[in-house]
């Protein structure tokens, strides 16, 4: 996905990388729980690769970077600290959730908050590829 992805986020623009990648995990979690073989959760999960490798070079260090260089080092601290945050506390409570009722409830639980931030980066975030 580097080349694709790196076509994508250089020619085209730094949105048209980052909202698919976080909109696109956002529908597969939401078709997870109700896949009913091994050939749908694949199909589901190889969009969730193509997701993350789109969003590798893009989302988030470039996107945050070019938004506000003149604070990007406060800027890449926050950023960062919330996603260590988040990359901690989400597996905790996913398993908490999916020990609790079933292994399908996190993906639901956590499909709002991509939707969510795909709707953000859709609406409120700039382009930042200068042409």
């Amino acid at each position: 996905m580097i080349l694709p992805a790196g076509f994508v986020i250089d020619k085209i623009g730094r949105k048209w990388a980052t909202v698919p990648s976080t909109g696109i995990p956002a529908i597969a979690f939401l078709l997870i729980p109700f896949a009913e073989s091994f050939l749908h959760l694949a199909v589901l999960l190889s969009f969730l690769g193509v997701a993350n490798g789109l969003s590798l070079g893009s989302w988030p260090r470039r996107l945050s970077m070019s938004c506000r260089p003149t604070r990007a080092g406060r800027l890449q601290a926050a950023r960062r600290t919330l996603a260590e945050i988040g990359g901690v506390s989400a597996p905790l409570i996913g398993g908490y959730l999916a020990d609790k009722f079933n292994p399908g409830v996190p993906f639901l639980a956590y499909a709002p908050l991509l939707i969510l931030a795909a709707v953000l980066l859709a609406a409120v975030a700039r382009e930042t590829l200068e042409r």
